[in-house]
């Protein structure tokens, strides 16, 4: 399978997925559907750190899938998520997506390594706009 998950914490507060290789959106919403069981049987927020830094490039239809994911179901228990390792075209979609839907990425941030995701997910949610990607 090219996407993985496990806690990231003996506490069970961050889900960490990590993206290897080629990978399609059928594998996307199926480890999405097993990573919202698994939140689910926990009674606390869970926030996402998502490693993309092995990933291959995005499948095909990016935005109209995550059109698909804005409005879709999550789980009361989801957190704040952290995408580590998006390259440009991920950072370019990031502020395109801030603008057109700030409400779906207040609580998603850009890093460049797990130490920097997990010190965002140590902080207060700050209502910032994302950086330009230069």
């Amino acid at each position: 399978m090219p996407i993985k998950t496990y806690w990231d914490n003996e506490e069970k507060t961050i889900i960490r997925y990590i993206f290897q290789g080629a990978w399609g959106w059928e594998d996307f919403y199926q480890i999405l559907a097993e990573v919202h069981t698994t939140m689910d049987n926990v009674e606390h927020p869970v926030n996402l750190i998502i490693d993309v830094r092995k990933s291959g490039i995005l499948p095909t239809n990016a935005l109209s899938n995550i059109s698909r994911l804005r409005n879709a179901p999550a789980s009361p228990n989801t957190g704040r998520a952290v995408l580590i390792g998006g390259n440009m075209f991920i950072q370019r979609l990031y502020v395109m997506l801030h603008k057109l839907y700030p409400e779906m990425v207040k609580q998603f941030s850009l890093a460049q390594t797990l130490e920097e995701a997990q010190t965002i997910l140590s902080q207060p949610l700050e209502n910032s706009a994302p950086e330009k990607a230069t």
